[in-house]
């Protein structure tokens, strides 16, 4: 029963930022001490976290699937507490691929003799995946073609045949839902120039989150008055206390640091470089303080 049966080496895993804090949750109280690992976390934080856990200083790791990213770590069994996932439309069971993908983290690193794979949610569904053969691949993601950029025609237009168009055989198309809505939402307010356009909505960032939403619309209109958009401003300020917090201001750090290289505002790189060590350091000391109340 979890969490009585929880070993040194156990890696948890769930799918989703709030369960990884409610299972750490769950595991402090009982006194026992663990590492957290999610997409949402900064690499260097990320980095620490797994030191934590490789010298033995906490027992236990609470991970989502991002461990399955090539991390090695001396895991000894994986227990997954669940077996389905939110993808992004719709929540779904795990393919027999992800759950090999993440089972197969256990017993890499020569610490363990064995590495074991275990689920507390659907046992019977883990040993199916497990034994299952995997299934041929034979097509390949593509995603829009820069070159159709020069069709006469809106981007957003062009975007959305391309989506609907037949695909050649062997070949599957990456949805781009999210970069025609941007492009929409550009030529909405009369900017009609389908390169710069398309240089704003390839930048990579949580479009769902309405304050980098709201950022990202204050970048394009800059850049189509001719401007630069004055990135110190969002800085200024005390660090936030909450974790969540600094999680969200780390990832507008990024969308600002790629904004300011592609479009040449150099003046605050150093700042923003800056910021995000800042902004390490202090989810480094929070998750710090969380740990040692479970020592």
């Amino acid at each position: 029963m979890f969490p009585e049966d929880v070993k040194k080496g156990d890696a948890l895993i769930v799918f989703s930022r709030r369960r990884v804090h409610e299972v750490a949750g769950e595991l402090q109280d009982y006194g026992i001490r663990c590492s957290l690992i999610y997409g949402a976390l900064p690499y260097d934080v990320r980095h620490e976290q797994a030191a934590l856990f490789s010298s033995g200083r906490n027992k236990v790791l609470v991970a989502t699937d991002a461990i399955g990213m090539g991390m090695n770590l001396p895991i000894r069994r994986v227990v997954f507490l669940e077996d389905d996932k939110f993808d992004g439309k719709s929540r779904r069971f795990l393919h027999s691929s992800e759950f090999k993908q993440i089972a197969g983290r256990a017993g890499r690193r020569g610490l363990y003799e064995k590495g074991y794979a275990a689920s507390a949610a659907r046992p019977g569904r883990l040993r199916r995946a497990l034994i299952e053969e995997d299934e041929t691949i034979d097509r390949a993601v593509i995603g829009f073609p820069r070159t159709l950029i020069g069709i006469d025609a809106p981007l957003s237009a062009i975007i959305r045949q391309w989506m609907d168009a037949e695909g050649n055989e062997g070949y599957e198309k990456e949805v781009a839902e999210r970069e025609l809505q941007l492009a929409r939402e550009m030529e909405a307010e009369g900017i009609d120039d389908k390169e710069f356009i398309y240089r704003f909505i390839t930048i990579p960032f949580d479009e769902k989150n309405e304050g980098m939403r709201g950022v990202f619309a204050e970048m394009y209109r800059a850049e189509w008055r001719g401007s630069h958009l004055s990135i110190p401003k969002h800085f200024w300020g005390e660090l936030p206390g909450g974790l969540r917090d600094l999680e969200v201001l780390y990832q507008l750090s990024d969308l600002l640091y790629i904004y300011g290289m592609r479009f040449g505002v150099e003046e605050p790189i150093e700042d923003i470089l800056s910021l995000k060590k800042e902004l390490s350091e202090k989810m480094i000391e929070i998750l710090s303080a969380k740990q040692r109340a479970g020592k």
